[in-house]
């Protein structure tokens, strides 16, 4: 049974612990019973000034009762034996366990819900005007509940925020629900959600661990002060999409992971998304309107890697830095050996960085291109046109070069104007 409980409830000596079965919570108990039990052995707990209750190895049901979720107070923990040896089964369909004061703590158990519509399991949230600070979970399994696994959403303006370690949702709506700022999850698991994890605030740190297998592997909104996050160190794969960006305003970065299948859809998204040093195997990148830069990044082709870079009629502004196949061979945004976006349309890359720039073979339609690579006099690209259209090249408004069919030429800037200093098949 942990102690880390009272490092997060800011010191002192070593709490008491209450038994549950000291207060009638039995495996052979019904569910409104084991609630009864376990709220007065909180209850104990609160009046001795915290300490933790235990829950010992076995399955119990419980059932809170109607719009009144068991409060766990301040400085008090709710503890198993361990995941999968302390389970907790319930068919209603409503919230659970809420906290009701600073330092509260729920570690090693698991509950297991029914998938009712509105089942929540674990919910930070004051309920008042008060806000909560140190929520903490460690080593906390939940399965099937149909609204929120983990909804972390302290009230107000809360600076202290909440601590995941180690904790686990499976086929919830929402398996971890972000809601207030300077929450971090470490080495945490959701799979086989409908969302793993939606971020609705900033200041969030996911790091390590897995979302595998969602319908949705991220999905980041926008909110209060929303995104400056970052998720590190994760492998976040199988999810039909594995990012959904929508409207955000305050950045937010993607490092060191690997983000194998699935889509990645940027919406709106005027501040910078950087996905840093990953290894990326998408199965489409979708860019409506929005602010992307890809640095250090081996790109895979295993699940196709189509590029739409004006969904919806929209530019974005897509910076490509390092990005290479498996083989070292560098990739420059949508125009190395990827499907083509079709019909009459503007593609415009703002900052490509590349040293080749290759239109789209196979497209329908014409189209234009701009870059803004060369901003200094004397620097230039090599611009190939593959396709069966005569395009248009630029480096900024006023300054192109229409390129016929099947041909490249050399773009240089000479400080006013982007010329071809040479050209060729």
């Amino acid at each position: 049974m942990s102690r880390r409980f009272w490092s997060v409830a800011g010191g002192g000596s070593v709490p008491s612990v209450f038994l549950a079965t000291s207060y009638g919570w039995s495996a052979s108990a019904s569910g409104t019973e084991n609630a009864t039990a376990i709220r007065a052995a909180l209850a104990a707990a609160s009046a001795y000034g915290g300490g933790i209750v235990f829950m010992p190895a076995g399955t119990f049901a419980l059932d809170p009762g109607a719009g009144t979720p068991i409060n766990i107070p301040a400085k008090c923990a709710l503890e198993g034996a361990g995941m999968g040896r302390t389970i907790i089964t319930t068919t209603r369909n409503d919230r659970h366990f809420e906290a009701a004061g600073d330092s509260v703590r729920l570690a090693h158990f698991e509950m297991q819900g029914n998938g009712g519509g509105a089942q929540e399991a674990i919910r930070s949230f004051s309920g008042g005007a008060s806000a909560w600070s140190y929520f903490e979970c460690e080593s906390v399994r939940l399965r099937s509940f149909g609204l929120y696994g983990f909804w972390i959403a302290l009230q107000g303006t809360a600076l202290n925020g909440a601590r995941l370690l180690r904790c686990e949702a499976y086929n919830c709506v929402q398996g971890f629900r972000l809601q207030t700022e300077y929450t971090t999850c470490v080495d945490c698991v959701a799979k086989d959600n409908t969302t793993g994890v939606t971020m609705v605030s900033g200041n969030l740190s996911w790091v390590g661990g897995e979302v595998i297998s969602n319908t949705t592997g991220f999905d980041v909104l926008a909110g209060g002060n929303d995104s400056h996050s970052t998720v590190s160190g994760s492998k976040v794969n199988h999810n039909s999409t594995t990012f959904a960006f929508a409207a955000i305003v305050n950045g937010f970065v993607v490092d060191g992971c690997q983000l194998f299948e699935g889509t990645h859809t940027f919406a709106n998204t005027a501040s910078m998304v950087r996905y840093s040093n990953c290894e990326l195997a998408p199965t489409a990148m979708t860019f409506n309107g929005s602010s992307v830069s890809l640095l250090g990044v081996t790109w895979f082709t295993t699940y196709g890697g189509t590029i739409n870079d004006s969904s919806g009629g929209n530019a974005s502004h897509e910076v490509w830095t390092n990005v290479t196949d498996i083989n070292g061979a560098p990739i420059y945004g949508g125009y190395v050996s990827k499907t083509p976006v079709n019909g009459a349309q503007t593609l415009s890359y703002a900052e490509s960085y590349a040293d080749t720039l290759d239109l789209l073979a196979g497209a329908t339609g014409g189209f234009t291109t701009t870059s803004r690579r060369m901003a200094k006099k004397g620097q230039r690209q090599l611009v190939r046109n593959n396709t069966t259209q005569t395009c248009t090249f630029g480096w900024k408004t006023g300054a192109t070069v229409t390129l016929a069919t099947n041909t490249s030429a050399w773009i240089v800037c000479d400080g006013t104007n982007a010329v071809k200093e040479m050209s060729g098949t």
